[in-house]
């Protein structure tokens, strides 16, 4: 390998990872081995730690990567093994750590992450090494060295069961009757063959899940003989392969499995975390409530504070089920709710619920406080299921309360019961709430209640008070406070197109989250990043990859979705028709509309208008728009944009404007947009380009594919008014636009309107109309609706389907020379 460069060896488990990089190990002067383990996931840095012997620390992920570079110096090199176990933390240190020292990892790609390990160590630039079965001649070689008594046939039969893995080749050398055995039961086998003392010391090694002195586990000599353990440098033993520990972990009887995770509790070299874990596991409730409150209290990050919190709060009901303590043992009801609390600051709300569960199991002195941690869970998950529940059982003690507790619960409340449809009197509550708050975090969350329920009506003001929110809670040093509000503010912020202070402040928020260790909230800035960039894009080929990945990270619900149909639209932008349905099929489903929440609801809908109108399919952007019109209620932006797609829709089917006015939401962009599509309805075609140059302008700073179809719809404008040249000099920039934004989905009409504006005839005969006489279908059709009725009304008197009545109006309307269903139907009323 060259000298700084990051390496990953991918496989299979016993594919021999592990034996390749110890032999390269040996070749080189200065390596630090570190190795991630599943029970230790949720430490932050633990590979690193491992690594190079640290106590745990809380430094954010730039510091530990300056302290891992001291370490290593100009000639050292890192070895990390299973990465697909490895923390996030550690994946941003490997960040750091590219270009500026060697790093060589082994990582099982069917496992956890072990697929995005790959995929980053290929973005750095570094090279992944897949390792692939031995072939069958090497097995047998491998096999006949460990047996040289079998016979050839054997040896072969014993290969193929290998599959040209050297694990499996390796215990079936070892195992007498092993063609007799199940390639489940082969590693079971292996270890009930070993002495009680030696099983007792494989399984305390699987259940430490860290390396352990020789001296510190009786048997640790049976293991190392018969190659299931292995000493490192430091005289450290470490099983040979986890897979043998587990096996010897789960072939404990209880008590013994309780014994050993005592002794591991007795160890004082592991942190006071994994100490109350084990003393969890051996049954000692009480003591692993004390441990685990212990280590919650210590300086880090919240993530591993959340974990700490939820085991201390599950021992200490363990505790109070099998023995009651005296009056001093620790109040479990203020632990679930501080548990709980942690594990919302962490964006993990789904758990948080859970560990809430009814409001009635706490006492009444703890009820509003629990109550305010699951409307924020209830809020964050989007659980829509258990919101009736849970307000129906929370009303009369929110509404009793008293003080800033009770004024917080209930602005939550009317927030949770306004994301459901059903109550709009946030804002007032909010100011209650902020009134009556004693402390800045308390400020900052009414503040940012406050600015969520000012959105629709004045997005200005919705961001001064989500910055007023931001600073509240920096000044308080509220870390939760504030990255909840600037989470909001970032949605606002793209929503209303200001996508480089959006991007800026994503960004800073991400490193502020990983600094305190809250992986979740870093990932949820993260994804606001790349959705902002797509909203932004105009030369980004790499759109697709990225919102792919992102739209199925664990993020909030409308975080998700606005990913989704980012991706949609891009897709859809891109010609990919199937692809683009499918990102959106399971979105659209009546059961699925039904559980998301109206902002959510209105996104999806406007996805599924959109795609339809890029497509060229009208019924379909009509119906669309209709459901959302029916199910989102009004105010929300991308509603409004939904509205000007439908007014796209009946101006290219040739009907008359019946489409909502797109008035109420964010944008006064689709406003502009829809009027001009009403005057270019009405004939006056010169004024209708002005109009969308000036809806172009306005798009501009939002949405990019908005300001492309503004563009050319004026030159489709100024084609219809005879203007041939300025028509085809603004078609053929839009045209090249196209090829720079990847939207080749709008090239169909940009092309339909260059010739339309190269062909003066063309333009004559929009203008004339076809002529000819209508029908006396057409004309029984056109007096119903001059008589008022409606599509459905009409076919359902003539016993004729909808798409029938429409194909019979757009052909009459050409026919006499007009734009709209209702100019058709004055030129027949005369003649009644």
């Amino acid at each position: 390998m060259r000298g700084r460069q990051v390496v990953a060896v991918s496989g299979p488990p016993g594919i021999g990872k592990t034996a390749l990089i110890r032999h390269l190990r040996d070749d080189l002067d200065e390596v630090y081995l570190g190795h991630a383990v599943p029970s230790l996931q949720h430490r932050s840095y633990q590979p690193l730690l491992h690594a190079f012997g640290l106590p745990p620390v809380p430094d954010e992920a730039p510091a530990m990567t300056r302290r891992v570079r001291d370490h290593l110096g100009s000639h050292g090199v890192l070895m990390l093994e299973d990465l697909q176990w490895a923390d996030p933390g550690t994946l941003e240190v490997l960040v750091g750590l590219a270009g500026h020292c060697g790093v060589v990892v082994t990582v099982q790609p069917g496992f956890q992450s072990g697929p995005m390990v790959c995929q980053l160590v290929s973005a750095l630039g570094g090279v992944v090494v897949p390792l692939l079965p031995l072939p069958e001649l090497a097995m047998v070689e491998l096999i006949a060295q460990a047996r040289p008594g079998l016979v050839a046939g054997e040896q072969r039969r014993l290969a193929q069961r290998a599959a040209g893995v050297p694990l499996i080749a390796e215990i079936l050398a070892r195992v007498e009757d092993a063609d007799r055995l199940d390639d489940g039961s082969l590693i079971d086998v292996v270890v009930a063959r070993l002495s009680p003392a030696g099983r007792t010391a494989l399984a305390t090694l699987g259940a430490a899940a860290v390396p352990l002195p020789e001296d510190a586990v009786d048997g640790v000599g049976e293991l190392l003989a018969a190659q299931l353990a292995h000493r490192q440098p430091d005289q450290m033993v470490v099983p040979y392969h986890w897979a043998f520990a587990e096996a010897a972990l789960a072939a404990q009887e209880p008590q013994a499995t309780r014994t050993i995770h005592r002794r591991l509790a007795a160890l004082v070299q592991l942190p006071a975390a994994q100490r109350a874990a084990h003393l969890f596991e051996a049954g000692d409730f009480r003591e692993a409530a004390t441990m685990a409150l212990r280590a919650a209290e210590g300086p880090v990050p919240r993530g591993e504070q959340a974990a700490d919190l939820r085991l201390a709060a599950r021992a200490a009901m363990r505790a109070e089920q099998d023995v009651r303590g005296p009056a001093e043992f620790v109040d479990v009801d203020d632990l679930r709710i501080r548990a709980a609390a942690a594990l919302n600051d962490t964006a993990a709300y789904a758990e948080a619920v859970d560990l809430i569960g009814m409001l009635s199991t706490f006492s009444p002195h703890r009820r509003v406080g629990a109550a305010i941690e699951a409307f924020r869970g209830v809020l964050g998950h989007r659980d829509w299921a258990t919101v009736g529940e849970l307000l129906a059982d929370s009303a009369e003690l929110v509404d009793q309360a008293m003080g800033p507790e009770g004024a917080r619960a209930r602005s939550l409340r009317a927030w949770l019961e306004r994301a459901a449809g059903t109550d709009r009197s946030v804002r007032r509550l909010a100011e209650e709430h902020l009134v009556a708050a004693t402390d800045g975090g308390e400020r900052a969350r009414a503040a940012m209640v406050m600015g969520l329920a000012t959105v629709m009506s004045d997005p200005d003001e919705a961001m001064r008070l989500l910055r007023i929110a931001r600073e509240e809670g920096e000044r308080e040093g509220d870390l939760v406070a504030d990255l909840e509000a600037s989470r909001n503010l970032v949605m606002v912020q793209i929503s209303l197109g200001y996508h480089e202070e959006g991007r800026a402040l994503a960004r800073q928020c991400a490193e502020r989250a990983i600094a305190a260790g809250a992986e979740r909230w870093a990932i949820e800035f993260r994804t606001l990043d790349v959705v902002s960039h797509a909203y932004e894009n105009t030369d980004r080929g790499d759109a697709r990859s990225w919102l792919s990945y992102v739209r199925s990270s664990p993020v909030r619900l409308e975080t998700r979705a606005l990913a989704t149909v980012s991706l949609a639209i891009t897709l859809a932008d891109q010609g990919s028709i199937r692809r683009s349905w499918a990102v959106l099929e399971e979105w659209v489903r009546p059961d699925a509309l039904a559980g998301f929440d109206p902002l959510t609801s209105a996104m999806v809908l406007w996805a599924a208008t959109q795609r339809a109108w890029i497509m060229r399919d009208l019924a379909e952007t009509v119906r669309w728009a209709q459901v959302a019109t029916d199910l989102v209620p009004a105010g929300y932006p991308t509603l409004a944009g939904t509205h000007v797609m439908w007014r796209w829709a009946e101006y290219e089917m040739g009907l008359a404007l019946t489409a909502p006015d797109p008035k109420g939401g964010l944008l006064d962009s689709a406003q502009r947009e829809a009027d001009a599509i009403t005057v270019l309805h009405a004939g006056d075609a010169r004024a209708a380009a002005e109009q969308f140059l000036a809806a172009a302008e306005s798009w501009q700073r939002i949405l990019w594919r908005s300001t492309l179809r503004c563009r050319w719809a004026a030159g489709h404008a100024l084609a219809l008014a005879g203007d041939r040249q300025a028509a085809i000099t603004l078609l053929e920039a839009t045209d090249r636009s196209l090829d720079s934004s990847g939207a080749t989905a709008l090239r169909s009409r940009v092309q339909a309107s260059l010739r339309l504006a190269a062909s003066p005839a063309g333009v004559g005969a929009r203008r004339a109309g076809a002529g000819g006489a209508i029908t006396n279908r057409e004309r029984e059709i056109l007096r119903l609706v001059a008589d008022g009725l409606r599509t459905a009304e009409i076919a359902s008197r003539l016993g004729i389907a909808d798409a029938t009545v429409n194909s019979h109006i757009r052909t009459a309307t050409r026919k006499l020379g007009v734009r709209t269903r209702a100019e058709a139907a004055a030129k027949v009323r005369p003649e009644r």
